[in-house]
């Protein structure tokens, strides 16, 4: 009883020495581990930690099954500002702004139509619609462009046609739906959108 006795002291002071020397020199736990002689208590210690590791993995995965999912969600509406609008359906976009006149300068009217090639959608209630454009004051026909929203409630949203920098803000457009997909993308968003529309339905 006395050998066992000793026996088991040994372990103890071993292990403690062993998890000492570690802590003060930031050595990895398996330094500690092969101070550990054989015993049942260095099996118990594995199966805690393989157990635990395979609980861990798996909450891992279930926070990225929470993440956001793309549901290509489409604010479909006849959305107004009261001087511009946008008429979006699943698969069309049609922007209509009305010619004016200032200080003697004639502006003709802005329009700006597409099909729906692809929709993203961002967290937040933001995304956005990738286009071909069919008809346009300024942009090019049989090209792409990107239209942004944000802020999406069932009476109101905010939009956004992709735009360059001032002073040109030439429109942002791409040859091809695989060029588009890479171009207007949640984080070129900030750089596209110069102001923001406010529009209800």
């Amino acid at each position: 009883m006395s050998k066992k006795k000793n026996k088991m002291e040994n372990v103890s002071l071993k292990l403690s020495f062993g998890v000492l020397s570690a802590v003060k020199s930031a050595r990895p736990l398996s330094v500690v581990w092969r101070l550990l002689p054989p015993t049942p208590l260095k099996s118990v210690i594995w199966l805690t930690f393989s157990i635990t590791f395979v609980i861990l993995l798996h909450v891992g995965c279930a926070f990225d099954e929470n993440e956001h999912t793309d549901t290509g969600f489409v604010p479909v509406g006849e959305w107004s500002s009261g001087f511009d609008s946008y008429k979006i359906t699943k698969d069309t976009i049609n922007y209509f702004m009305a010619g004016s006149e200032w200080e003697g300068m004639v502006f003709p009217d802005t329009i700006l139509k597409g099909n729906i090639e692809k929709v993203v959608d961002f967290s937040n209630d933001s995304g956005v619609l990738i286009i071909k454009v069919t008809d346009a004051t300024s942009n090019t026909v049989n090209k792409y462009t990107g239209i942004y929203y944000s802020e999406y409630k069932d009476s109101s949203i905010k939009i956004s046609t992709a735009i360059g920098p001032a002073p040109d803000y030439t429109p942002v457009e791409a040859d091809n739906l695989i060029e588009a997909l890479s171009l207007f993308t949640v984080d070129n968003s900030s750089t596209h959108v110069s102001m923001w529309g406010t529009y209800t339905k």
